[in-house]
């Protein structure tokens, strides 16, 4: 009976002379609602994932930045990180000055052992002499082979008075992470460099790459007691605003998306009632098939249920398949310039459900609060055959 009773009314909704346009209307609503939510979130996903995945590349996911430096201490943390096959890389991290022809410009400059691991985007870079990141060699307007002259304005040497200390390197290649707060502040060079300019054989900074080492490397601070050399950051905790702007982003898209299936449910209220007062005669036709009142307003509201259900499960499942179609396209749709010339795709399982259950609470909640509506104003079905008559 359940069967017939969906089959008859998915007829009466859409195949029947008087079909209701406007619950129709609503359904493609919810459908669009989901989709759109779906397809908003995986392009979203894509563009931060891409963003953050880009800065922990060049910056790690964690590090570990030394307050004191103990040689044994520290020799001993090393041989621990390489037994437990810790990726990680060290380096001396130091903020200072950066002079080209009249051109002078504030910058990071990472000292690093390029004969250990190097950070991923250096890698097939010339590291011979100093890569520089874009933004910043155009701001000093110094490119391939260009003569810098770097001044530790906290390194001072006495000659006949105190000179903020300076050495000579030269450009060997030119660095793009695509992050403008990266390319226009820092450059990278060998360890010893730095080392000569601080007059210290040392480094300030162990960077690690993956984010399940933290939890590792805590532990073994802790119970080595060498917490007390330093303090961890991680990737969050330094681009506290970076984060704060993408949960914003998040959070403002799920709003908007919110309001829209709020929009959406007007539609669906009064396509509802007007469905509710159209049927009601038809109701009284598996009444008297031997249905009981009580079994008729249970599959109704199944059946209500049922059709808000699959209008935002096929909104998503369609979504997801547009989504995919995008991710392999074999053609580039923007310059590489931006993202790689591909539009970023990135699917979650929390976005998928997301996207289902955001329309899918709404649209139940007002579906209901309808339904209730015309249960309690519906007459009995005697009153209503007689009125037929």
């Amino acid at each position: 009976m359940l069967s017939s009773f969906n089959r008859y009314f998915v007829g009466y909704l859409f195949k029947a002379k008087t079909r209701q346009r406007l619950l129709i209307f609503a359904i493609a609503g919810l459908f669009l609602s989901s989709f759109a939510l779906m397809w908003i979130q995986g392009v979203m996903n894509g563009l931060q994932h891409g963003l953050v995945s880009k800065s922990k590349e060049a910056m790690g996911e964690f590090s570990f930045h030394l307050s004191k430096f103990d040689q044994n201490k520290l020799k001993e943390f090393s041989s621990f990180l390489a037994l437990k096959d810790i990726d990680y890389y060290k380096e001396y991290e130091i903020e200072l000055l950066m002079k080209h022809d009249n051109f002078l410009s504030p910058v990071v400059l990472h000292g690093i052992d390029f004969n250990d691991k190097i950070p991923p985007f250096l890698e097939n870079r010339d590291l011979s002499g100093l890569v520089i990141g874009i933004d910043l060699a155009s701001k000093l307007k110094a490119y391939h082979l260009a003569e810098l002259s770097v001044v530790s304005p906290v390194h001072t040497d006495l000659i006949f008075t105190e000179v903020p200390r300076q050495m000579m390197t030269t450009v060997s290649d030119v660095a793009s992470t695509d992050l403008f707060e990266l390319d226009s502040t820092n450059a990278w060079v060998r360890l010893s460099f730095v080392q000569n300019l601080v007059r210290e054989r040392r480094f300030n900074k162990y960077v690690f790459a993956d984010q399940d080492d933290l939890t590792i490397v805590k532990n073994y601070l802790i119970q080595m007691n060498l917490i007390g050399l330093g303090r961890i950051e991680t990737w969050a905790q330094k681009n506290k605003n970076l984060n704060w702007a993408l949960n914003l982003e998040t959070t403002m898209m799920i709003f908007l998306f919110t309001s829209m299936a709020l929009l959406v449910t007007v539609t669906i209220v009064s396509g509802f009632l007007s469905f509710f007062n159209k049927i009601k005669i038809d109701l009284v036709t598996f009444w008297v098939s031997g249905m009981s009142n009580k079994q008729i307003q249970k599959h109704l509201f199944r059946f209500v249920l049922s059709l808000v259900f699959l209008s935002c499960f096929f909104g998503v499942l369609f979504g997801q398949g547009v989504l995919y179609a995008l991710d392999n396209m074999t053609f580039s749709i923007f310059p590489d310039i931006f993202v790689n010339g591909k539009l970023p795709i990135r699917v979650t399982l929390n976005s998928s459900l997301l996207a289902l259950f955001l329309p899918l609470s709404i649209a139940s909640v007002f579906s209901f609060i309808t339904y209730l509506s015309f249960k309690k104003s519906s007459h009995d079905h005697i009153s209503l055959l007689r009125n037929r008559s």
